[in-house]
């Protein structure tokens, strides 16, 4: 017990010590750099990224241990305070014992510490590595000879904003697609810009009622099915729609009823009610 009270002691001094928030930072900072080093081993990067994050973790946690124990019996001794414990009801063996307990709780903490933070970051890095980028071809018939268009995914991680690129038959930029992730707590939301980055268009989901009721109880068996609606981004007006429709068999109509002039080019129309669909993952 009295061993277990020196521990506890021994191991407060351990975390508050500048020593152990300097070895976190810079052993995190090695942790989350090395995501983007190259390890030129052939489709091998994950494991010689865990390697590596599990030689930095031991290497510091090591190192601090090191530290923590030149220093604390030391310290006790400088500062007189060993001989107040040791003149009080405790051997030399709680106290060594105390002090080493102490130590490798203090090790402890900063090796579960690290190791959250590398478990997270291996996390994303196998996310990343093995993630496939949602790229889209559209054809013109079902022989799949000549192609329509392309929806091209911009990056594999997004944290915030998702992008993605439409290019038309010929490889040329026809507009790109836009969703912040922000605004899908509260209601789904997409923009397309044209080649120029002008805003033509936003796709929302058409109830922003319905969508508070997904978010609590989810499609309600299609009763709350997700429909959008493609709407003018100057004064709001409705151009057209793309419904679910209350089906056995996943079905969708866009329709573009509402815009008779075609401000909306049809291709670039398309592509949105597809990516609704996919890019949404329903």
């Amino acid at each position: 017990m009295k061993s277990l009270t020196i521990a506890f002691a021994t191991a407060k001094e351990a975390i508050r010590q500048p020593a152990f928030f300097v070895m976190a930072a810079f052993a995190g900072g090695l942790l989350l750099v090395t995501i983007w080093v190259s390890y030129f081993t052939f489709g091998e990067d994950i494991k010689m990224y865990k390697d590596t994050g599990l030689t930095t973790i031991s290497f510091f946690c090591m190192l601090l241990a090191l530290l923590t124990a030149s220093s604390t019996v030391a310290d006790e001794i400088e500062g007189k305070t060993a001989i107040t414990l040791l003149s009080k009801p405790i051997n030399r063996r709680q106290f060594i014992v105390g002090k080493f307990l102490g130590i490798e709780l203090g090790v402890l903490a900063l090796y579960v510490l690290l190791g959250s933070l590398f478990a997270f970051l291996t996390v994303i890095l196998v996310y990343v590595r093995l993630e496939l980028k949602r790229h889209v071809s559209f054809y013109r018939d079902e022989t799949r000879r000549s192609k329509l268009l392309t929806v091209r995914q911009d990056k594999k991680l997004e944290l915030i904003t998702a992008t993605f690129t439409v290019l038309d038959s010929n490889e040329k930029l026809l507009g790109t697609f836009s969703k912040n992730y922000l605004y899908d707590i509260l209601r789904k939301r997409w923009e397309c810009r044209d080649r120029t980055g002008k805003l033509l268009f936003t796709a929302r989901e058409d109830s922003i009622i319905k969508s508070i009721l997904r978010r609590l109880f989810g499609p309600l068996f299609g009763l709350l099915r997700i429909n959008f609606i493609l709407c003018d981004p100057v004064n709001d007006a409705v151009l057209g729609v793309f419904n679910r429709s209350f089906t056995i068999l996943d079905r969708y109509v866009l329709d573009m009823g509402d815009d008779p002039r075609k401000r909306i080019d049809r291709r670039l129309a398309l592509a949105m009610g597809v990516m609704l669909d996919t890019g949404e993952r329903r």
